[in-house]
């Protein structure tokens, strides 16, 4: 399915979105796949965040949390390093989608049950992924 990023379109309305799931990938990664990050975000807990809108009008978030030198200072990761990225959004299945454009080869059978609702966000735990 075809989307645009924040880089593209300023057509991407994330007012009242929410945290939907999580990915562990590559800054660098992201970069490839999505560009650079928006330069408008909240600076203090957030170091990059990216916005995606698909062409059937779903919208996701992509940004680290508390994790990087903007909220942790000299201990927090330099933003090359994160690897731990949120994923907001309305609905679930962007958590997938994003799993399917970042790290195609990694989305998992559980991270496909979330994603089309087959399975209820208050029965998560959070699961090592093995290759």
């Amino acid at each position: 399915m075809l989307y645009k990023t924040h880089n593209e379109t300023d057509d991407i309305n994330i007012d009242f979105t929410s945290l939907k799931g999580s990915i562990k990938t590559s800054y660098n990664n992201i970069l490839n796949k999505l560009g650079p990050s928006q330069k408008d975000f909240d600076n203090f807990k957030v170091d990059a965040e990216w916005t995606i809108k698909w062409e059937d009008g779903e919208i996701a978030t992509l940004y680290n949390w508390k994790n990087g030198r903007n909220y942790c200072g000299d201990y927090g990761d330099r933003l090359e390093d994160i690897m731990d990225w949120n994923i907001g959004g309305f609905n679930y299945d962007v958590v997938g989608r994003l799993h399917n454009i970042l790290n195609p080869n990694e989305f998992s059978t559980l991270t496909k049950l979330i994603s089309t609702g087959l399975l209820a966000d208050s029965l998560l735990v959070e699961v090592p992924y093995d290759k």
